[in-house]
């Protein structure tokens, strides 16, 4: 169960950085 945790954590931090980037792109631009 904690390694699913772990790569659930991992698949949401990682969605979550991707919409990051787009707004931090989409300000500079």
């Amino acid at each position: 169960l904690t390694g699913w945790v772990i790569l659930l954590g991992g698949e949401i931090n990682g969605l979550l950085h991707h919409y990051r980037t787009g707004d931090n792109n989409s300000r500079n631009e």
